[in-house]
């Protein structure tokens, strides 16, 4: 299967249809986001947001990312993660999502690749994210960023997974 990885610049409604098709496909609905399109509308529209797409040969969207810098994701879930501080130099991968269809095709690690790359390219000098564990996204950013980790912290029961499932709050140095 051939995968294309696009980075996306600006509002496409293409694009939008595609994430909100792929986010009904992976979340159950007590995941998704109550106002799905116009998160994603805001999230694409801002020229400081990093957002990725990987496409299957059809052009259909199975997998999409998104960073945001660090500041903004604070306000955002501040309240949802109280444990967390300001850093300097952050983007936080906001959003990562695959088909469950073309996961068997280690497509995490390629999509995971281009978020970082085009972080760095706006000015991360850290990524942060609160990674799922049960799926094991925890554990290949662990892997992935062995000996840059600067924090790693457990959350039982995260709000975002309708509080059933734990994540990781992880920082990794990207250098």
């Amino acid at each position: 299967m051939c995968l294309i990885i696009e980075v996306i610049y600006g509002f496409n409604g293409d694009v939008l249809r595609g994430i909100l098709e792929l986010e009904k496909r992976v979340f159950p609905s007590d995941w998704q986001f109550e106002d799905a399109e116009n998160y994603f509308k805001e999230k694409l529209e801002n020229p400081r947001n990093v957002n990725i797409v990987m496409k299957d040969e059809c052009g259909g969207i199975v997998g999409y990312a998104m960073s945001v810098p660090y500041s903004d994701a604070l306000i955002e879930i501040a309240e949802d993660d109280p444990e967390m501080l300001a850093i300097e130099d952050c983007y936080y991968i906001e959003a990562f999502e695959l088909d469950p269809e073309n996961q068997k095709f280690k497509t995490f690690s390629p999509l995971l690749e281009k978020l970082i790359d085009e972080s760095i390219k706006r000015g991360a000098k850290k990524l942060s994210m609160h990674a799922r564990v049960s799926v094991g996204a925890s554990s290949i950013i662990r892997k992935r960023f062995k000996g840059k980790i600067v924090i790693a912290r457990r959350i039982d029961n995260w709000v975002n997974y309708a509080g059933k499932e734990p994540t990781d709050y992880i920082v990794v140095d990207c250098f």
